[in-house]
């Protein structure tokens, strides 16, 4: 077997490290000199400043711990990893770097693969394809009337790369997302004056909570508990967590009235910049004068030197597959008609959180399984169906919880243990924080989150048991895994309180 792989970031990368370990032929292309995607600083990815939102606990690749001091990885940080776990096993070799791929299509039975290197055409053929090239590398610019009108400089969070060049400037961020709040408190120290623009804000909070990290508060199960409560309840335990925090943004009056509980961008300097007035927040633009000024949505207007545009991005442009229909991904991956093509990329329609190294690690795990053979995909027909329900709706936006579908995603790929199968280690990991390495080391003793003790966890444990068919409980009870009173609770638990093991949870993005 012989696989390409489009694409040297870290969904490449670590497709690669998978493909390499079960023995198979793998080339990748590389259209920089330089492995890393967005984290390879000379691909104009990334802003200088910019650091991981996950902690040093819960980014890396499964096989790799991150031995390095940083809290949160910078930019050059998360490239040297990246590089130095290329280098380590064998992956360098098989890449093919200032290559760009024109074209791919199927013929007979074999991938052709059509790029360009120095100038020159090259052919070559694979009995396997993987997509891995990334989503942020085309700007969304919103339709705003008059926008060529605006006499001063526009650009976007993709060409942003460092604050000081807005040294002295009136500076127009536009966005409420992580690039926007990111952004507009980077260039706080530099630019004469600093405007946010937004329709709406999200849920901000710190990357350090009272004891530890942000991602390190919740265990798995903890992240679908929490996404059954309340969110003003949420808040409330927040106000104890973090009291000075919280503190200044109640007092700023910038705390969404409704949230997605697990829908934080981490950023611990914008709602503090907000409040001090540092930043001022602005409403959506309605249109550019025929005079330059920005006419805002409330009715307010202003004169600006540069507007920076934090909105987005275009959908990954597939225009060099031949006849490829991104409406026909099984489960975003598996291209339904013809599975030995995939696509490991964030799914296009959903608002995203969670770590990206150990999610594409589970679903390239998952490829390789089906390219080998030791796991099949449903026929035609259910892939099929499956996208007509699932793949039909790209523009709509979703709530996409990147750890929690690491567990879904794990089960399916029979990755980590089935319940059915080993109820304890199931168990064991899903009670701990997301620590990359335990979805393939499973601890013995949960490493619970901080913030784990305000669920009720047996409780919880009950609703997972009561998924299982009576004859899996009567196993389990009887070889001691669980205890009379959790098998008999079991037979209490309504219909619609059942957990999944799969901890399927709300994908209804608030707004």
């Amino acid at each position: 077997m012989k696989i390409g792989i489009i694409g040297g970031g870290p969904a490449g990368i670590i497709s690669a490290f998978h493909a390499i370990s079960n023995n198979i032929d793998v080339v990748l292309f590389e259209k920089n000199s330089k492995l890393g995607g967005i984290w390879n600083p000379l691909s104009g990815g990334a802003y200088d400043h910019v650091h991981m939102q996950n902690s040093k606990y819960t980014f890396y690749f499964t096989s790799d711990a991150y031995t390095g001091e940083s809290d949160f990885l910078s930019l050059n940080e998360a490239h040297d990893y990246l590089c130095n776990f290329a280098q380590k096993n064998d992956i360098l070799s098989r890449v093919k770097f200032n290559s760009i791929v024109s074209s791919i299509y199927k013929k007979d039975n074999s991938w052709v693969v059509e790029y360009e290197k120095e100038g020159k055409l090259h052919i070559e053929l694979f009995d396997n394809i993987i997509i891995a090239t990334g989503e942020l590398w085309a700007p969304r610019l919103p339709l705003i009337i008059g926008l060529d009108q605006f006499n001063g400089e526009i650009s976007t969070a993709r060409s942003y790369i460092r604050p000081d060049r807005f040294t002295g400037d009136k500076v127009l961020v536009v966005g409420g997302g992580v690039s926007g709040a990111d952004i507009s408190s980077d260039l706080v120290d530099y630019a004469n004056h600093v405007s946010l623009s937004v329709k709406k804000l999200g849920l901000y909070l710190p990357r350090f909570f009272s004891k530890s990290y942000n991602d390190v508060m919740h265990s798995y199960l903890g992240r679908f508990l929490l996404d059954e409560m309340p969110y003003e309840q949420f808040l409330q335990i927040l106000d104890d967590m973090i009291p000075d925090y919280m503190d200044i943004y109640r007092k700023s009056g910038f705390i969404p009235s409704k949230s997605n509980n697990n829908a934080v961008h981490v950023n611990e300097k914008i709602i503090p910049n907000l409040h001090s007035e540092k930043i001022k927040l602005r409403s959506q633009i309605e249109y550019i004068s025929e005079d330059g000024l920005v006419v805002f949505s409330d009715g307010s207007k202003d004169t600006f030197d540069k507007i920076i545009f934090c909105t987005g991005y275009e959908m990954p442009d597939y225009s060099f597959i031949n006849g490829f229909d991104r409406s026909r991904l099984y489960e975003h991956f598996f291209y339904a008609d013809d599975p030995s093509l995939v696509v490991i990329n964030p799914p296009v329609d959903t608002a995203g959180y969670g770590a990206a190294f150990p999610y594409f690690d589970i679903i390239s795990r998952w490829v390789i399984k089906v390219f080998t053979g030791e796991i099949s995909l449903p026929s035609l027909e259910v892939m099929s169906t499956w996208c007509d329900e699932n793949m039909q709706s790209l523009h709509k936006k979703r709530f996409y919880d990147s750890w929690l579908e690491t567990i879904r995603i794990g089960l399916n790929a029979n990755i980590i243990p089935k319940p059915i199968e080993n109820f304890d280690a199931y168990w064991n990991l899903i009670c701990s924080i997301p620590k990359p390495e335990y979805l393939i080391n499973i601890p013995d003793i949960p490493e619970h989150g901080l913030l784990d003790h305000i669920f009720d966890t047996k409780d919880a444990k009950i609703r997972i048991l009561a998924s299982l068919d009576n004859d899996h409980l009567v196993s389990l009870l009887q070889d001691g895994v669980i205890s009379k009173s959790e098998y008999d609770g079991t037979m209490h638990v309504p219909k619609n309180k059942i957990i999944d093991p799969h901890l399927l949870y709300s994908q209804i993005y608030i707004k």
